[in-house]
């Protein structure tokens, strides 16, 4: 059996896991939020065993650093990992390899692949259509597929973009830190086109949201996902003064993000 553990904010990074399981047999797919939601210490067993997420505030996502400060022990005869993002990744790879060192494990293979963002504060600087950039990562995934399949060790993929991504790490240091507190959603408002659907409570992966007699209210523990104001049905939820498109990603139902 081949694992591939995930976290996903509107879909990306399950995109990327729902391919590399689509071409290997025996591959299930495992939430990193549902495996939280357990007290067990996280034992990790496969033949392939990947980690697949996004790049938040270039470094791992608040809830993947949870997830990985909690497992106990990795069994695999392949490791690898797969990050995505909008740019700026870094050395993210040798630092989750780190982790996974004191794990009495490692990385075989590593990559970084290039996705639409959806982070409405950013979004703007995207300089390709989300169609083009998907066309990119869709090649890039036949070669990430070819390596997962035959178990080829390859070097960890470090961007090009280093300088600037120590520049950005360190201006996204105290967003980093609120959300280390859970404090992002604060930025988080409803207009009056909200219908107390409950949707947005359902959609967050971390249970952040809550709704009491018609008031929709976030409770402190924000991961930046911002999957609540891209799902909400009526474009109710307001991300302070930013905008953009709403996005989800095109392969994925809605339904597999509740």
């Amino acid at each position: 059996m081949n694992r591939i553990y995930y976290f996903t904010g509107t879909g990306n990074s399950l995109h990327i896991a729902k391919t590399i399981q689509q071409s290997i047999e025996d591959t299930e797919l495992i939430s990193v939020t549902d495996v939280l939601s357990a007290k067990d210490k996280i034992v990790i067993k496969g033949d392939r065993v990947g980690f697949i997420f996004p790049v938040y505030f270039a470094r791992l996502p608040v809830v993947v650093q949870n997830f990985m400060e909690r497992i106990d022990c990795i069994q695999a005869n392949f490791t690898f990992s797969i990050i995505t993002g909008g740019g700026l990744f870094g050395s993210l790879l040798k630092e989750l390899n780190k982790i996974l060192i004191k794990k009495n494990s490692q990385l075989d293979a590593g990559y970084l692949i290039k996705m639409p963002s959806n982070h409405p504060k950013i979004a703007h600087l995207q300089k390709r259509t989300n169609n083009e950039i998907l066309q990119v990562a869709s090649s890039k995934m036949e070669k990430i597929k070819i390596v997962v399949e035959h178990k080829k060790p390859n070097e960890l993929v470090v961007s090009p973009m280093i300088i600037g991504g120590l520049i950005t790490r360190f201006a996204f240091k105290k967003p980093y830190m609120q959300s280390q507190l859970g404090e992002l959603d604060k930025v988080f408002s409803v207009n009056e086109s909200c219908v107390n659907c409950r949707k947005c409570v359902a959609y967050c992966p971390v249970n952040n949201i809550s709704l009491d007699k018609g008031h929709v209210e976030w409770l402190h523990q924000c991961i930046n996902c911002a999957r609540c104001y891209h799902l909400c049905p009526q474009s109710a939820i307001q991300f302070g003064s930013d905008t953009m498109e709403r996005y989800l990603n095109p392969i994925i139902e809605i339904e597999e993000l509740s």
